[in-house]
């Protein structure tokens, strides 16, 4: 019997074979098209900004609630965690405020509908206690104690229970592995202590009580635990590891200091280690009042009359910590582009073969849609943290042999050996990932920014016809073996 008459019993024709998924997905991810810059504000809309916001009593008790927050990783009982930060990260004032309505938020940003985060009415609070027992003394009084759980510390240990099995995890997971390794980028903060912190939050809390208007050093301190509130939306796409360490670097220090400013700066100490852990559980992209606020963030920083410092502050906490998150292949051709100042069309003319066309495919229709010259989408490195059913299939797990084509240039960029090579891809497609290296290490010397001038000479390589460049390393794939390997231009 022929193929074609098991093809009859079987009932497969070519308009059936035509008129179906060529490879049907296992995945259960709702998948959606039609980003837009306009779809981000749709969800941006979600947010809702009371007016309360801009009243000093509301603001006096949110960062009440923040500092406790803080330095022990605890809210008084009414309140929620998620709430708190959402709500000290929507204190943005403009530069040079005086007041507290002195915000960044247009009137169409406020709602008296339901927000998604809430202020829970209660009596003012007028003072603020970080021992067990709260102290309601009077304000000339001290109001903050120092903090009941440990302290953030560069020179952190790994702590096991006794006879606790000893599990492996990646760098980025493990906090005493990854602090070792960032090591010489920490800030020493045993030298600091928490003392100068407190001291400078009782003075200006004490100075400035909720029946008057903020003080000068009262928006600098609002302006303080904003920053930091910011930075805690970096764990919709850092592990807990990663924002603890992000914390101690002593760039953030310096941040701190040139974007803030004031006697605070000198005195800064990162949030605790219990107030980070929790940080970790609530601020998460799936939680939609945490992925609407950020494309609140996300779109306002586009708009054109966008203050330069608060989009400085924004880049420095979390818009530049969080982009192109779940777009990995786009992210690593655009660092080399950046780095090494060639065009994506060069990496193209080298990578183009039989194995990589699907890749490229997706990334020359998302480059025609979304990167138009003078009109590129500025809100698409964060949809995917907006909101995942956007851009799927863009990650190095799903197109592995291109990404491993990258991984070298990507390694010289970065400086690291193995640091790539240990993310989930790259362990989950080892073999390919080793069948790849010799290929990925000559086209990171082609793209190399020392090389650049010769690279300019021999590309595109089917247009060589000086007889010294005849020779040539070039990028092909061999039909019998299906795999990469280097070969001699020989025309």
């Amino acid at each position: 019997m022929s193929f074609e008459d098991f093809a009859k019993k079987t009932g497969f024709t070519k308009s059936i074979a035509e008129g179906t998924v060529q490879q049907p997905s296992i995945s259960t991810q709702l998948i959606k098209s039609g980003w837009s810059r306009e779809e981000c504000n749709n969800i941006a809309s979600r947010y809702s900004i009371s007016p309360k916001l801009r009243d000093s009593v509301t603001q006096r008790t949110i960062i009440i609630q923040f500092l406790k927050f803080y330095t022990t990783g605890n809210v008084d009982e009414g309140y929620d965690p998620q709430n708190v930060i959402l709500s000290t990260a929507s204190l943005l004032f403009k530069p040079e405020a005086t007041k507290s309505k002195d915000l960044i938020w247009p009137d169409s940003r406020y709602s008296n509908n339901e927000p998604f985060y809430s202020i829970v009415e209660k009596q003012e609070v007028t003072t603020l206690s970080y021992s067990t027992t709260e102290t309601r003394s009077a304000p000339e009084t001290v109001i903050i104690e120092d903090a009941q759980a440990s302290p953030l510390r560069s020179n952190i240990s790994a702590d096991r229970a006794p006879n606790a099995p000893t599990i492996t995890l990646r760098a980025e997971e493990d906090l005493p592995q990854l602090a070792a390794k960032v090591k010489p980028l920490l800030f020493d903060y045993s030298s600091v202590g928490s003392k100068g912190f407190i001291d400078h939050c009782n003075r200006v809390l004490v100075s400035s009580p909720a029946t008057n208007a903020p003080t000068v050093s009262a928006i600098n301190l609002y302006g303080l635990c904003n920053f930091v509130a910011l930075t805690m939306l970096r764990s919709m796409t850092k592990t807990n590891a990663q924002l603890t360490t992000g914390f101690l670097q002593s760039q953030y220090r310096t941040n701190v200091g040139q974007l803030i400013g004031g006697e605070l700066s000198s005195v800064f100490i990162p949030p605790c280690t219990r107030c980070l852990q929790q940080v970790s559980a609530y601020i998460v992209k799936t939680r939609r009042p945490v992925s609407s606020f950020l494309a609140l963030l996300v779109y306002s920083s586009t708009e054109v009359d966008f203050s330069h410092d608060i989009k400085a502050i924004l880049d420095a906490t979390v818009l530049t910590h969080t982009s192109w998150n779940g777009l990995g292949i786009l992210n690593m051709i655009f660092t080399i582009c950046n780095f090494n100042n060639v065009s994506w069309v060069e990496i193209y003319n080298y990578t183009l073969f039989d194995k990589t066309i699907t890749t490229w495919k997706k990334v020359i229709d998302f480059l025609a849609e979304y990167q138009k010259k003078g009109n590129p989408d500025q809100t698409v490195p964060w949809a995917r943290v907006i909101d995942d059913a956007y851009f799927t299939k863009f990650g190095p797990q799903d197109h592995p042999l291109f990404a491993s084509l990258l991984l070298v240039s990507l390694e010289r960029i970065q400086n690291e050996e193995v640091g790539i090579e240990n993310s989930v891809w790259a362990q989950r497609h080892i073999r390919v990932v080793e069948l790849c290296r010799n290929a990925s290490t000559k086209l990171a010397d082609l793209l190399s920014p020392t090389n650049h001038t010769l690279m300019t000479l021999l590309t595109p390589l089917r247009n060589i016809k000086s007889e010294n460049h005849k020779k040539l390393y070039c990028l092909a794939s061999t039909n019998t073996t299906r795999r990469l390997k280097l070969i001699y231009m020989n025309k």
